[in-house]
């Protein structure tokens, strides 16, 4: 099977199946399914098809709209935000889309918690084009960045406490390079 987004391969994420495909779904407007196989004109990648993730077409020219939505859930405690906007003005197009999740790690009633399972994602992605009589020509950009969260216990007792003001600063309950 081969995941597109917008005719683009989404290869980042190939070793498991419980591994997601690095796409923010706020940014996905529609999606093209080609069942069977597609490897004629996809590659030997699409034996058993392909999904093609699309993002919105440009709004119609003189029109500006966008739209804010707000998203908790109580298993990890997920916290969501997204924000989108769109424009055209005499064919000059762009569109912006941000988003941004936090999750502790959640539970289920057999296992606890199940750590290691917390994330903190932000996602940015943009497009501006120009449509005019001659053609038309887009930029497209989008950033995914994911931050995992592991917690960390770590006791060591040593006499003058020396051994433990050197690892404070260096370890924390957060294993990523950005911190909020």
């Amino acid at each position: 099977m081969l995941t597109l987004y917008d005719g683009v391969r989404q290869e980042g994420q190939q070793w498991g199946d419980e591994h997601g495909i690095e796409i923010d779904e706020n940014a996905v407007d529609r999606i093209e399914i080609v069942k069977g196989p597609a490897s004629l004109i996809y590659g030997s990648d699409a034996l058993a098809g392909v999904i093609n993730m699309l993002p919105a077409q440009p709004v119609p020219d003189g029109t500006i709209n966008g739209h804010v939505e707000t998203n908790y859930q109580t298993n990890n405690g997920l916290i969501a935000a997204h924000a989108a906007l769109a424009g055209n003005m005499d064919g000059l197009n762009w569109s912006g889309v941000v988003s941004h999740k936090q999750a502790t790690n959640y539970q289920n009633r057999f296992d606890g918690r199940v750590y290691g399972t917390a994330f903190n994602e932000t996602d940015v992605s943009g497009h501006i084009g120009l449509n005019k009589q001659w053609g038309y020509s887009d930029l497209n950009f989008s950033l995914l960045t994911i931050c995992r969260r592991f917690r960390m216990a770590v006791a060591i007792r040593l006499p003058g406490n020396s051994l433990n003001k050197l690892l404070k600063p260096i370890l924390s309950d957060r294993l990523c390079l950005m911190q909020n």
